[in-house]
């Protein structure tokens, strides 16, 4: 015990001299310490009595301490009020004394009392516009059949096979964009011949959904295929750029405000849900049957196919319409 003892007081003795440090009563250090600490690092005796010999011969202010926190703030030295890069970090050896996380702060609050400001007035203030300011906003309405025959002739007439394939499919597979443009050539045929029908899992549910491919789909995306020399496993609609394997529905989204623009419609009503709604809008229109759209479009409650067709609403004003008074 008493050599334990001997050993304890050794170490204090040894450790003492290289790291004293003045402390308050309540076992935090003083904010003249931190300041010097974070500036030079520990001082021995030597130097800490030249120091204690500088602070006697410096005027005092009326709070004390204005002394040294004047002389830290001189122009070039690290706790210049000009922003947060200019402020010195604190040394990790700090860290190994008593009290150093409140000296860190006393530093920063007390001896910098212009850093909050500082940092708040080189920091800029962004502000970004909303998102949807001067756009129009919810459900893109669906093309007419006078309509998608303008812009099926458009794009045989300029000889553009792959949006001709692209525009035919959208319309038959009634597939989100995510979902069209990740399909591959084996998707849509069985060997050499294409397929009538093709089934792909959706990527937003989850879920398996089955799609026709009419004849004047399947012409064209034969045609297509075999004019770029698709493989069985290549994208059906790859990109040209090298970083990506097929098109991006951004570029989708271009290619079919393109469509609209061409015929002389505002493209600001339309877009990729234009695409899958078509169809499905036509065929309620002809059977009234929700629950065979809600199959097609692969929704999971028949309430969603309600809300994306919108036929409460439509069958509101028609029979509105019907109505004389």
């Amino acid at each position: 015990m008493v050599r334990v003892a001997g050993w304890v007081v050794v170490g204090v003795i040894v450790t003492l001299p290289v790291f004293r440090v003045r402390r308050r009563q309540h076992g935090v250090l003083d904010l003249v310490d931190a300041a010097n600490l974070l500036q030079h690092g520990p001082r021995h005796d030597a130097q800490d009595k030249q120091h204690q010999g500088a602070q006697a011969q410096e005027p005092q202010g009326a709070g004390g301490d204005a002394g040294h926190s004047d002389s830290l703030r001189e122009p070039g030295s690290p706790c210049q009020p000009r922003g947060f890069a200019s402020v010195a970090p604190a040394p990790p050896w700090l860290f190994r004394f008593p009290g150093s996380v409140r000296a860190v702060e006393a530093w920063e609050h007390h001896v910098c009392p212009g850093l909050e400001t500082a940092m708040n007035n080189t920091i800029p203030s962004v502000t970004h516009a909303p998102w949807n300011k001067g756009k129009l906003t919810g459900q893109k309405s669906p093309l007419r059949l006078n309509e998608i025959y303008a812009i099926r002739v458009r794009l045989q007439l300029a000889n553009r096979t792959r949006d001709l394939a692209l525009f035919n499919l959208a319309l038959d597979s009634k597939l989100r964009a995510c979902d069209l443009l990740q399909l591959r050539v084996h998707d849509v045929t069985h060997g050499s011949q294409m397929a009538s029908r093709a089934v792909v899992m959706q990527k937003k549910t989850k879920r398996p959904v089955q799609f026709e491919i009419t004849e004047q789909t399947r012409s064209s995306l034969s045609s297509w295929i075999t004019s770029s020399r698709l493989e069985a496993s290549d994208f059906l609609f790859p990109s040209r750029v090298h970083s990506s394997l097929h098109l991006t529905t951004r570029q989708y989204a271009r290619i079919v405000h393109q469509w609209v623009r061409d015929i002389g419609l505002d493209d600001a009503s339309y877009g990729t849900h234009s695409m899958r709604r078509t169809k499905a809008a036509l065929i309620y229109r002809r059977t009234h049957s929700l629950r065979a759209v809600q199959l097609l479009l692969g929704h999971t409650k028949i309430e969603s196919t309600v809300r994306y067709l919108g036929v409460e609403l439509d069958d509101a004003l028609e029979l509105a319409e019907q109505t004389d008074i």
